[in-house]
């Protein structure tokens, strides 16, 4: 079977288009979500060059009070400089931000050591970001009018939602996966797409395979789309799964002229031991859970996936 690869699209910073079959939900009030099913840990970040004023997005996933992890990619440009801002909690009513600038001084944005930004690849795009508490300017907002800290703790429905965007709340345990072979993971498996407040969860339709030569999971009719790098790809259970890097659409043919099947995959960058060992260096905090023989079976034989079987 012949695979004849469209484009590879990285998800790099920018507008999207309204997909299919999804299930919005519109943050109208941050309290609402309260189990780690809602993602209450996703957030869209702005990194903004040195000396520029137009912001690129993407997202990141809060792993613990002071650290947040998102794709490399997105934050490479930190190197001559750059301020990132985290969303932390956004209404149409308010808004709270907190704010870092990253200098070879003091440095807050920390890449993998091994991406490579020339090598267009999934592998090791991966990066963290710090926003220690001191030192992160956070303000806040109603509609596009800045208030003080006093204003909005009145304007706020719940106190809950100050202090889990200072705090963070059901913080996810990072999945460890090291297996030798291609396997399943045995969890459900969504990501989320937060764009000015509103979130959209992305579920994936297929079981999703972590393939170790590869280094990716794959994820067929997976929802996903531009603008969400760095965004995780979070199981039913709470855990963080991969951070999402780029996606592709593949048209995969039979040779039998009868066209072929267009299939949408994505690419996301798996927490093995490298990354674990980066992620530890900086966030000691962070939750870290290996991935056991309940999570993870061996793919059937008789499994294909984009022609190729395992």
């Amino acid at each position: 079977m012949k695979r004849a690869l469209l484009f590879i699209l990285l998800l790099l910073p920018g507008a999207f288009a309204p997909a299919q079959g999804v299930s919005y939900l519109t943050v109208t009030d941050e309290a609402q979500y309260q189990d780690t099913g809602d993602f209450t840990n996703t957030f869209e970040i702005q990194i903004f060059q040195a000396g520029s004023k137009e912001a690129a997005k993407c997202q990141a996933v809060r792993i613990a009070k002071e650290w947040y992890i998102t794709a490399a990619h997105c934050v490479a440009a930190c190197a001559q400089g750059c301020s990132v801002v985290a969303r932390l909690a956004v209404t149409p009513q308010y808004e709270m931000r907190a704010l870092v600038t990253n200098t070879a001084r003091r440095p807050r944005v920390f890449l993998h050591p091994g991406y490579n930004p020339g090598v267009k690849t999934a592998k090791n795009d991966m990066a963290l970001l710090y926003f220690p508490p001191r030192a992160a300017e956070y303000y806040f907002l109603a509609g596009r009018r800045a208030i003080s800290e006093e204003v909005f703790l009145k304007i706020i429905p719940d106190y809950n939602i100050y202090y889990k965007a200072n705090h963070g709340a059901n913080l996810p345990a990072i999945l460890e996966l090291n297996p030798k072979t291609s396997r399943l993971l045995n969890r459900q498996i969504s990501a989320v797409s937060i764009w000015d407040g509103r979130r959209e969860v992305l579920p994936a339709t297929k079981p999703l395979i972590y393939n170790a030569p590869l280094g990716v999971f794959l994820g067929e009719n997976f929802g996903i789309k531009q603008g969400i790098s760095g965004s995780g790809l979070m199981t039913n259970t709470g855990e963080l799964a991969a951070i999402v890097s780029a996606m592709a659409d593949l048209e995969v043919k039979s040779g039998k002229g009868d066209g072929g099947k267009n299939v949408r995959v994505i690419f996301a960058v798996p927490f093995d031991d490298a990354a674990v060992k980066f992620i530890k260096a900086h966030a000691p905090h962070a939750q870290i859970k290996e991935a056991g023989p309940a999570m993870l079976s061996a793919v059937p034989a008789q499994y294909t996936y984009l022609g190729q079987k395992f």
